[in-house]
């Protein structure tokens, strides 16, 4: 997703067009092991999980946020860059 450059100007930037990186992608791959609660990974050891329905209400829901995530390109976030600069006190310096 990012690229360095070295040397003098260099810095990091983007390795794709803002439109083909997406969100739940970038958090798949950045967060690795998603768990929710502990009794997701594989080493739990909790006493009621084989009757436990949480867990299944739970994996459902992880589901649906990254349904919704993996329909967003960081370029969605990036529709007002404007109000985003000025908040943050800098100017984009986005080669488009």
């Amino acid at each position: 997703y990012l690229e360095t450059v070295r040397g003098k100007g260099g810095g990091m930037r983007l390795g794709l067009a803002p439109e083909q990186i997406v969100l739940g992608r970038v958090i798949r791959h950045t967060e690795g092991d998603i768990s929710l609660v502990e009794c997701f990974g594989s080493d739990s050891d909790c006493r009621i999980q084989p009757a436990c329905r949480l867990r299944a209400v739970l994996a459902e829901a992880l589901a649906g946020m990254f349904l919704v995530l993996d329909g967003y390109t960081l370029a969605d976030l990036l529709q007002q860059p404007q109000a985003l600069e000025a908040l943050i006190g800098c100017e984009s310096q986005v080669a488009v």
